[in-house]
């Protein structure tokens, strides 16, 4: 069995030199088999392990508090274990408070209401001209007038249909 410095040679020599096996066999010392084998396998990576964190002593204590409360800030955290010898920064206490604090459920921003038939009634305005027939003057002059309407609505399947309540003009002489 090799090292994982040979290995690591082994894969060196053939994929960035661009060496032949035959080559690699002599200045390692090694069968043909051998090279064949592991290079088949992938390159060993460095050895990772767990490291802890100065957070760690104070994890679950902030979970428990965030249960309690889920609007407490990082600051208020860092204020209270600062004072129980917590030695680390405020950036990783916020992090893990980010990742730990419990989301509240996202809220509908709009809820739709739909009104039975007869139920909904608008009221309108209104801006039109108006022409006097009946006026003594030589030519009609049109007459702004503003109004509103009154109207329930029907709704049935596909048919929407508006019938009037109620006009009121208002003249603007």
């Amino acid at each position: 069995m090799l090292t994982s410095d040979q290995i690591n040679e082994l894969h060196r020599l053939y994929i960035s030199e661009r060496w032949p096996i035959r080559k690699i066999e002599r200045h390692l010392k090694l069968g043909w088999k051998t090279i064949k084998e592991y290079l088949e396998t992938p390159a060993q990576g460095a050895a990772t392990r767990e490291r802890r964190s100065k957070l760690d002593p104070f994890k679950a204590m902030i979970a428990e508090c965030l249960e309690k409360d889920p609007s407490v800030t990082a600051a208020l955290f860092f204020e209270r274990i600062k004072d129980q010898r917590y030695s680390g920064g405020h950036a990783i206490l916020q992090e893990y408070v980010r990742k730990v604090r419990p989301q509240p459920e996202s809220k509908r921003a709009f809820v739709r209401m739909e009104p039975f038939d007869g139920e909904r009634f608008e009221v309108d305005w209104v801006h039109f001209d108006v022409l006097n027939y009946r006026s003594s003057e030589p030519r009609c002059q049109p007459r702004p007038t503003a109004g509103a309407m009154a109207s329930v609505r029907l709704c049935r399947a596909n048919w929407t249909e508006k019938i009037p309540i109620d006009f009121v003009a208002i003249s603007s002489r």
